[in-house]
C-alpha cells in the first residue's frame, strides 16, 4: 500500500459509496491502473472507510475457478472463511445462488458488510453458459439490498457488455461508474 499513489478522488468516490453499500464499476483501457486502484482498496478500505464490519475481498476473474457459477460462489466463500457445503456443482444455479445469498446474509446480520473487488470483471460474460440472466438478476437483488457491494474493473462499460452479451438484465444500472484515465502532470 505504501507504494500506491495518487487515484485520491476516485478512492473518495468508490469509499463514500461503499459507506451505503452502493456497487461500483470502474472502467478504463488496459494498463490503465484498474487492478492496482481494486488491489488498493482490498488492502485497505477497510481502515480507510473508518467504520465495522467491513471485509474487502480481492478476485481475479480470469482464474479458472471463477469460470462457473459453483467455483464462482465456492470461491468467494473459502476467501471469506465459509465452509460451502451447500454450494455443489452438481446443484442447480438456483440452489447455488440461494445457499450462497444464505451465507452472505448470516454474515450480514452479524454485522458484516461485504465488499467484492471483482477485477476482469468482462470474463463473466465469456461464460455466459454459467453466468445467466437468472444469476445477473439475483446478484442485482442483492445488491440492490445491500446485502453486499461490488466494485469491479472493466475494459467497457458494464452496459456496453451487457449490450454486447444481450443481457437483458438491469444488472448494471444500479452501479456507480468510475472512469481510470491517465495521470494527470
Amino acid at each position: 500500500p505504501a507504494r500506491f499513489f495518487g487515484r485520491k478522488t476516485e478512492i473518495d468516490n468508490i469509499l463514500t459509496r461503499l459507506q451505503t453499500m452502493q456497487s461500483v464499476s470502474v472502467v478504463g483501457e488496459r494498463r490503465i491502473g484498474k487492478s492496482s486502484l481494486l488491489y488498493h482498496l482490498y488492502q485497505t478500505g477497510s481502515e480507510k472507510i473508518n467504520k465495522p464490519g467491513y471485509r474487502f475481498l480481492y478476485c481475479d476473474l480470469q482464474e479458472a475457478h471463477f469460470h462457473t457459477a459453483a467455483g464462482f460462489f465456492e470461491a468467494i466463500l473459502k476467501l471469506l472463511g465459509i465452509a460451502s457445503h451447500e454450494v455443489k456443482p452438481k446443484n442447480s444455479l438456483q440452489q447455488n445462488l440461494i445457499a450462497f445469498s444464505q451465507s452472505v446474509e448470516e454474515m450480514e446480520r452479524a454485522g458484516e458488510r461485504i465488499v467484492l473487488c471483482l477485477d476482469e470483471f468482462e470474463n463473466l460474460f465469456k461464460h455466459r453458459g454459467e453466468f445467466t440472466e437468472d444469476f445477473f438478476d439475483h446478484m442485482r437483488s442483492q445488491l440492490s439490498l445491500g446485502k453486499l457491494a461490488f466494485v469491479t474493473a472493466t475494459k467497457s462499460s458494464l452496459q456496453d457488455l451487457s449490450i454486447e452479451g444481450k443481457l437483458t438484465s438491469p444488472f448494471y444500472n444500479i452501479f456507480t461508474t468510475i472512469p481510470l484515465g491517465e495521470f494527470t502532470e
